[in-house]
């Protein structure tokens, strides 16, 4: 099923699976991590990261520069099935203004999205 609802400028999508019991869907043989959402973007402060897993999985958060060199790895520990959300602040980490790829690794699974941290001033 595939559901669409909408607010103002804002759409937002998702996929609703049913299954029987004892039947493993594509969705979860293919890939552990279902969703992932940063926010916002661009950022000054902080980051907060919103993923969903259908596995149990440790999780590293990575930022690498536009030209592909990894300036920060985030080891976040294990997370269960279920949807999670970290904060990351930028002064912890010594990120500085500029665009990043940020990349969320669930165990040999991976989702990546593009940022821009702006001057905390």
């Amino acid at each position: 099923m595939f559901n669409t609802h909408t607010k103002d400028d804002l759409k937002l999508n998702w996929f609703s699976f049913q299954k029987t019991p004892g039947e493993i869907s594509d969705v979860e043989t293919v890939d552990k991590v279902l969703t992932l959402k940063i926010y916002p973007n661009p950022a000054y402060s902080y980051l907060n990261i919103k993923y969903g897993l259908t596995k149990e999985s440790d999780i590293r958060i990575e930022f690498y520069t536009t030209s592909g060199t990894l300036v920060r790895s985030i080891n976040m520990g294990a997370r269960g099935t279920g949807l999670h959300q970290d904060k990351i602040e930028m002064s912890a980490y010594n990120l500085r203004q500029g665009l990043y790829i940020v990349r969320l690794l669930a165990g040999n699974i991976s989702k990546s999205a593009m940022i821009e941290i702006l001057n905390n001033k």
